[in-house]
């Protein structure tokens, strides 16, 4: 048994050593030491063959510890070079710019002090640092670019040949980047190859010589191969994202054209479902882009009397082989059961998902308002094309009438019986020429004179006018004027018809129903003026309501009405400026709403006539040029103190001129073979001073060229018919000018 670490022989032989000191006899202590020192030896013995043994064993331990920690070395390498290898992967997916970080883990893995990676840009051929890493990245003073073969990198790219150079002192071709940072010594560059073609390549670097080994070699080369690889998976990849920003521009451009189009815009299936509608589509039919892409067809939104016309149509779109392209028109109906009159363009498209109908809708309510405006304007304008020569006429032949029967008058032996029907006729012929007037006026903006007017105040005159005529029919008035001291300028005696002619409609559309309520309401805003005349009436049909501003359009019992009056009210409005509307729907009346453009007074002097001085009085030489015999008689009448002479037309006007002098040439408008321009100009080139004793007379003043002439010429022109105050006044300030 062991004690502080002895053996057994150990302590037995202390034991007998100790007795011999304390006089034991020797023979008997040898005796017992000698077996007790040959234990001793065997265990010596023992101990020394075991640790022999263990010393081996050690040794052995070593060597495998040490073969065991290369491999574990190059076990680790590996799983890095294929950590590095999996970035390279993931960093090509997520990465903005992955190769910086994997140089940095290039250069740790390989143990160098620097690295960087070039590009080759074929089409420039040069190759271009695209990053570096190291302890050497921030010293670059400026972007590294080689030509092919220049250089280590451009070699390798030209050759496609990898170089490792031990000691670059010893290599002439190399091109240090930059004296300011550490020297370089060792340089490993690797062309960057897939499919024989050089991408690239990729530098490490070191300060020493001779720094990479065979190991680093073979990791580089592996690491190359894959580098290459993530080098086009990154352009492939550049190229990809670039060809989906190309994408979402052109979506973008798509949507913005689509929905920045003024017409609704749509896309049909197979089927007649609604793929894809514009904002401008919504807004036609009132529907949501969500409810309509949910209807199973157009069927809700179209008018049901044009459906089979507009659902046979899109069907044409679903047949094999068809090229299709339509253009057409129907009401659609929108989500407040408004009918909206549309006009669709749409042909064939062919789609991945089989052909569809593309196509816009356009709102034509607009339009056929305008069109509607537009065709009454040219009615307007027909009208007062024919207008215009039947108003001449008509006023030729109311001058000799008005002429003679204010003659008549003058004459004082007339008896009273036949003065009475003088007077008559001379009232239905001064009336006659205010009807003319207002036909001519109603077509165009007339050159009557101008005064300010309140539409309140007209309001009040006519319905003085029509009291008799709305107590009898048991209509009651309810007046709501507000603005009607506004004021605008214009004709009173034509607006006051125009307000006549609305209220003479109203009651007439009540009285069938014993009565009624005649409301009429006025305001103004910045700019107009208003006046609202609504009826209790049935309302207007719809059927009539396109037509009633056409003329000799009318719904009245013959002899009950023309058909003008609506019309003229129409062009006399718009010939002050002005608007005239209708709001109507059946059993609730009808609403005509005329607005005028608030203006102040026009600064025009009223027309007076001098009364003739005695020098005027004397008789002077006139001549009368007039193809209507009774116009040039009755004016020789009214000039009879004067020596008048009459002609009929400018040629035999043109042969009394040549001969003789006239102190006052009356040149009607309008005549045969020379006119009165025609005449007028050949007066002026005989002798400009001449020019300044012509009166012009005509039947139509409002016609477009005669106002240019007129204008142009600044000479007086008398009006048909004209009164003989007129005509006298008229003759005498002209004569007065020439004395």
């Amino acid at each position: 048994m062991k004690s502080k670490g002895l053996s057994q022989p150990e302590v037995m032989l202390i034991v007998r050593l100790r007795q011999l000191r304390e006089g034991v006899s020797n023979q008997q202590a040898v005796s017992e030491l000698l077996p007790l020192l040959d234990a001793l030896i065997e265990d010596y013995a023992v101990e020394q063959e075991q640790s022999t043994v263990r010393r081996k064993e050690n040794q052995l331990l070593r060597e495998a510890l040490g073969e065991s920690e290369v491999k574990l070395h190059e076990k680790i390498e590996e799983i890095s070079l294929l950590r590095l290898i999996a970035d390279m992967e993931t960093l090509m997916i997520g990465a903005q710019d992955p190769f910086e970080t994997i140089l940095s883990q290039v250069v740790n893995l390989t143990g160098a002090e620097n690295g960087s990676i070039m590009i080759h840009d074929q089409t420039t051929g040069t190759v271009m640092l695209k990053c570096a890493g190291g302890i050497r990245k921030h010293f670059r003073s400026k972007p590294l670019s080689f030509k092919l073969g220049q250089g280590i990198a451009g070699r390798v790219v030209q050759e496609g040949k990898a170089m490792l150079i031990g000691d670059v002192l010893d290599e002439p071709s190399f091109e240090p980047m930059d004296a300011r940072g550490p020297m370089v010594r060792s340089l490993f560059c690797l062309p960057l190859k897939v499919d024989k073609e050089v991408l690239g390549v990729i530098n490490i670097s070191h300060s020493l010589p001779f720094a990479f080994t065979l190991n680093t070699h073979r990791v580089m080369h592996i690491i190359s191969q894959y580098l290459a690889m993530a080098l086009r998976s990154a352009d492939l990849l550049e190229r990809q994202r670039n060809y989906l920003r190309m994408i979402e521009a052109s979506e973008t451009r798509y949507r913005t054209l689509v929905e920045s189009v003024n017409d609704g815009f749509f896309i049909l299936d197979a089927h007649g479902c609604a793929r894809l509608v514009n904002q401008q589509f919504c807004r036609i039919v009132g529907y949501t882009r969500e409810e309509i892409l949910a209807m199973e067809s157009w069927r809700p939104l179209v008018l049901p009397s044009d459906w089979e016309r507009v659902s046979g149509i899109f069907q044409e779109y679903a047949l094999p082989g068809s090229d299709l392209e339509h253009s057409f028109e129907f009401m659609m109906c929108a989500r407040d059961n408004r009918e909206v009159p549309v006009h669709v363009r749409c042909r064939l498209a062919r789609m991945e998902s089989g052909p569809c109908c593309v196509g816009v809708v356009r709102d034509m309510t607009e339009y056929r308002a305008l069109q509607s405006q537009l065709l009454h304007s040219e009615k307007l304008a027909s009208l007062g094309t024919l207008l215009t020569g039947i108003t001449h006429e008509l006023n030729n032949k109311l001058t000799p009438i008005l002429g003679y029967s204010q003659l008549l008058q003058q004459e004082g032996r007339v008896p009273d019986k036949v003065m009475t029907h003088v007077k008559a006729i001379e009232s239905c012929a001064t009336g006659a020429k205010a009807i003319v007037d207002s036909l001519l006026g109603f077509t165009r903006r007339s050159s009557l004179s101008r005064e300010p007017v309140r539409i309140g105040e007209l309001v009040h005159e006519v319905l003085l006018l029509v009291r008799p005529t709305l107590d009898h029919c048991n209509i009651r008035v309810d007046l709501f004027l507000e603005g009607a001291q506004s004021q605008t300028v214009g004709s009173p005696h034509q607006l006051e018809q125009v307000l006549l002619n609305i209220i003479n409609n109203a009651i007439q559309a009540m009285e069938p129903q014993g009565g009624g309520i005649l409301t009429i309401t006025s305001g103004s805003s910045l700019d107009v003026v208003w006046v609202s005349i609504a009826d209790s009436g049935p309302g207007i049909p719809d059927e009539i309501l396109p037509h009633i501003f056409d003329p000799f359009f009318t719904t009245k019992a013959e002899r009950k009405g023309t058909g003008l009056g609506l019309s003229v009210s129409y062009g006399i409005i718009k010939a002050h400026g002005g608007e005239l509307r209708v709001q109507t729907a059946p059993g609730q009346g009808a609403r005509f709403i005329v607005e005028l453009p608030i203006m102040d007074a026009v600064d025009e002097q009223p027309v007076t006539h001098k009364q003739p001085t005695p020098s005027a009085k004397q008789r002077r030489r006139i001549l009368v040029v007039d193809d209507e015999e009774l116009i040039g008689e009755v004016i020789a009448e009214m000039l009879s103190d004067h020596d008048v002479r009459v002609v009929h037309d400018g040629r035999a006007a043109q042969l009394v001129l040549e001969k003789n002098d006239f102190d006052i040439m009356l040149l009607d408008m309008r005549m045969p073979f020379v006119d009165g321009p025609g005449l007028y100009r050949w007066i002026c080139s005989r002798d400009p001073s001449q020019a300044s004793r012509v009166i012009f007379t005509t039947g139509d003043t409002y016609d477009p060229e005669t106002e240019r002439f007129l204008s142009s010429v600044g000479r007086f022109c008398l009006s048909k018919p004209f009164t003989v105050d007129e005509l006298r006044s008229a003759v005498a300030e002209h004569l007065e000018r020439l004395i």
